[in-house]
């Protein structure tokens, strides 16, 4: 039976999820989290759409084996990367020129290494009233002393989010979209001339992880799942004196 989830949502993706401990074998249902957005890139004139989805497990018993997604309008199917024992993610190797070609219904289909297989189906819906548009950047500026990030940005449509993404990584391996960690924000400075700034203090403690790299960027999100990037910037990090420095 195919059941409705809510796919899209402004709630940051995590790479991996806290397990479940303290339930009786015959509890343990296999019900993977699923969340994801679709990354609106290109100018306005060219946009361009990439879904981007997740599948989690939050029980140590349930290693997920492989999964699939699968746009059945045009039976598109979304290639999957592992990212570990429980969890995996788009590539984004699937991209769409409209809008509309992202609507139509979605099938999910998750299997652990023991045989279960958890099935769920979503139909999306996106108008043009969804885009977000480009992010103009005008500045970026990284204070080492204090460890803050701050940048002014055009202004925004109402029901825009606005906040940072900060994807740890070393240097000798590429960024990975799966560790990224969003940071949106509740307050900011309207400006006179119609900019907005955005402030972020960095905390490596709150990441997580011992890299030595921090890829930045100013991102939007809106109600309807729309993401968008400014460009990145990368800001290295000393591991034993968490001391900082923008690089690029």
């Amino acid at each position: 039976m195919k059941k409705t989830l809510l796919l899209l949502g402004i709630s940051a993706i995590t790479a991996t999820s806290a397990f479940v401990s303290c339930i009786e074998e015959d509890e343990l249902t296999f019900t993977p989290n699923i969340t994801g957005y679709i990354i609106e890139s290109g100018t306005d004139s060219t946009r361009c759409y990439t879904p981007f989805f997740s599948v989690t497990s939050s029980i140590e018993d349930f290693k997920i084996s492989s999964t699939s997604i699968v746009h059945e309008s045009d039976q598109v199917n979304l290639t999957m990367v592992q990212f570990s024992e429980y969890a995996w993610y788009s590539s984004g190797d699937v991209s769409f020129t409209t809008i509309n070609s992202l609507n139509g219904t979605y099938d999910f289909v998750a299997r652990t290494a023991n045989g279960q297989t958890y099935s769920v189906s979503q139909t999306l819906k996106f108008e043009e009233s969804d885009t977000i548009g480009e992010i103009d950047c005008s500045e970026f500026y990284f204070n080492a002393d204090n460890k803050t990030v701050t940048a002014t940005i055009s202004a925004q449509k109402e029901n825009a989010i606005l906040g940072f993404t900060v994807t740890p990584y070393e240097p000798d391996a590429a960024p990975v979209r799966m560790s990224a960690c969003y940071f949106y924000l509740n307050s900011y400075t309207n400006n006179d001339d119609g900019t907005i700034t955005i402030k972020l203090p960095l905390n490596t403690n709150n990441l997580r992880y011992a890299n030595t790299r921090l890829r930045v960027c100013v991102c939007v999100m809106n109600s309807a799942g729309m993401y968008r990037e400014s460009d990145y910037h990368t800001i290295k990090v000393d591991v034993n004196s968490q001391d900082m420095e923008l690089i690029d």
